[in-house]
């Protein structure tokens, strides 16, 4: 009997710890909002959050969409106070595990809002909280969302050891996921910001293997979803340029130098091209232009 009562007990636990996968879900104007934010309809969001709200998680819901929606429109004062008010809903929910795993998104939009005002400490302080909050009760997705806005923050402060660790994290966190498309975004963002950061940290070998697995796995997502509108495959080779000019600049064998800028030239060629046929805007090709004076 006592056997059957511990059998029970890990059992409960199994269940009570199990992580939620998905897109977090609430009424259906909650739904709907997000669907049309996700789109890049934000007034449309803002008309389909005119609803009564009747619980401090409803009035959650409808400042935290209502914040996303004016960062979309650029109305980032406003989307602060938004967030804020979402925020102080929810911190009067307590352990609510809906609650937090909201209160983690509230936090990483925040912690997004200080980083365009430039304060990147602020930020990864903020981006450190949502990550806490999606370890303990959100999606793999989520978790691995929160490690990536951290390394961006570190980017901007030049924090490369500890962009690395957070990256490493990342990698870890995406293979968690349990939706195929999803996952193989992570994957490729994953890849593609620890090369940039090896290059940085002089690594220069395992740099290029992971922004090579960013070029495969933006490829197969791109293959998957018919989404090309992102360009990441075109990204993806400037990432390869980026980390073979870095590692030619620390090459004083003039050959073996020479060589690597032949190779960061040859994917800024393969970048132009798919761009020209891509019909990118000319921001993208003034971005490839600029790099190939350093190919020389």
């Amino acid at each position: 009997m006592q056997v059957l009562k511990l059998l029970g007990l890990v059992l409960w636990c199994a269940v009570a710890w199990a992580r939620p996968e998905g897109a977090m879900t609430g009424h259906p104007w909650v739904n709907r909002a997000q669907t049309e934010i996700e789109d890049g309809r934000f007034d449309e969001a803002l008309v389909s959050l005119r609803v009564d709200l009747k619980t401090p998680l409803d009035r959650a819901w409808h400042g935290y969409l209502e914040g996303c929606a004016l960062i979309g429109k650029e109305q980032k004062s406003d989307a602060q106070t938004k967030l804020e008010v979402a925020r102080t809903e929810l911190l009067t929910l307590g352990d609510d595990a809906a609650a937090n795993r909201l209160l983690s998104r509230v936090e990483r939009k925040l912690g997004y809002l200080e980083r365009e005002r430039g304060d990147y400490a602020a930020s990864r302080t903020r981006h450190y909280i949502a990550l806490d909050l999606a370890q303990r009760f959100g999606s793999a997705e989520e978790e691995h969302d929160c490690l990536i806005s951290i390394d961006v923050d570190c980017w901007h402060m030049q924090e490369w050891p500890e962009s690395e660790r957070v990256l490493r994290q990342s990698v870890e966190a995406a293979t968690q996921i349990t939706d195929a498309v999803a996952r193989v975004r992570a994957q490729a963002t994953s890849a593609n910001n620890l090369a940039g950061t090896l290059a940085e940290l002089r690594n220069f070998e395992e740099a290029q293997e992971q922004a090579q697995a960013a070029l495969i796995a933006w490829t197969e997502w791109e293959q998957m979803t018919g989404d090309a509108s992102e360009f990441r495959i075109g990204w993806a080779h400037y990432t390869l340029a980026d980390v073979y000019l870095k590692w030619a600049a620390t090459i004083e064998d003039h050959l073996e130098s020479s060589n690597k800028k032949g190779m960061a030239k040859y994917e800024l060629i393969v970048m132009r091209a798919l761009a020209q046929e891509a019909q990118r805007p000319q921001s993208d090709f003034d971005a490839i232009d600029r790099r190939f004076p350093e190919c020389e």
